[in-house]
């Protein structure tokens, strides 16, 4: 991999090959996961082109994803009370428009997505469609009060270019929310090339120092980053799924050194993980988070 596809820069470092592959489409490789020491990115190489991904999307059946009332969704809404008591809302990557459908009947909503079965429920919610692609902005000239892009922003595998036609499509103060993983979450970095979150949809993954990043490139303001999970649990369960990583990754890496391999697997809870088809799961950790920015006049 020769540059990071959002600053185009050259200091790429290779973690090594992702171990996880699965999700809503086929990859014929995992690929490596690989950072940028510039503007602190995470991405996923090789991937599907931008015209492959449309038309993977295009395809997936509107009940791949059940929505129920989400802590993204939640988190975005008291947002949006805060910041704007009345005006144009702008959901990217809107599936059946559930997001819109829950706020309060006072904004007026658009939204983009790739899926026409989606987007024929978005529409029967009375969501306005301005387009199927982020790349379709540049025909819009409409501005928005506040766009939302929940669980998307992971999927595109030129972010910042992305990023770039959103900003333009903000009013002055308008305000841009973000809720993606975060790679700087604890179980994250301990698992790194085995952690759950790379379904094959998910190529870019981000972190606060990204956002801050490009906030010095796009004339945005960070108004807030909040910690959030889709899988909140209690503490044990939380402490019980860190214990699990741990142990993965530590018996992992002395896979090599066949010795005290021979010796870590007899003991507990070592010999227990030996058996494991797959890596443990984190899930219950807030390993997300939501972003709010703010474009400047």
């Amino acid at each position: 991999m020769g540059q990071c596809p959002a600053c185009k820069k050259k200091f790429v470092i290779n973690h090594g090959k992702i171990h996880y592959i699965g999700g809503l489409f086929a990859l014929k490789t995992a690929g490596d996961l690989y950072q940028c020491r510039c503007c602190h990115l995470f991405f996923r190489h090789p991937y599907l082109s931008e015209s492959m991904l449309k038309k993977a999307y295009e395809s997936i059946d509107i009940g791949s994803w059940f929505y129920h009332d989400r802590e993204d969704f939640r988190l975005a809404r008291r947002v949006i009370d805060l910041a704007c008591e009345k005006g144009d809302i702008l959901d990217i990557g809107c599936f059946r428009g559930d997001f819109l459908y829950s706020l309060p009947k006072k904004h007026a909503y658009y939204g983009i997505e790739p899926s026409p079965d989606a987007r024929e429920d978005a529409k029967a919610k009375g969501i306005c469609l301005i387009a199927e692609t982020i790349q379709e902005l540049d025909n819009n000239d409409m501005k928005f009060d506040v766009i939302t892009m929940l669980d998307v922003i992971e999927h595109l595998p030129d972010p910042y270019a992305a990023l770039q036609k959103v900003t333009k499509s903000l009013k002055p103060k308008g305000v841009l929310i973000i809720a993606t993983g975060n790679t700087n979450a604890l179980p994250w970095r301990i698992m790194r090339l085995n952690y759950w979150y790379y379904f094959s949809e998910h190529v870019s993954f981000f972190n606060k120092k990204w956002f801050q990043w490009i906030c010095k490139k796009m004339n945005l303001e960070i108004l807030q980053v909040q910690k959030f999970s889709h899988f909140d649990k209690s503490i044990f369960i939380r402490l019980r799924q860190l214990l699990e990583a741990a142990v993965y990754a530590l018996l992992n890496s002395c896979n090599s050194q066949k010795i005290f391999y021979r010796i870590l697997i007899k003991i507990y809870p070592f010999n227990r993980a030996k058996t494991w088809k797959e890596a443990p799961k984190t899930n219950a950790w807030k390993d997300h988070i939501l972003v709010v920015l703010r474009k400047n006049s």
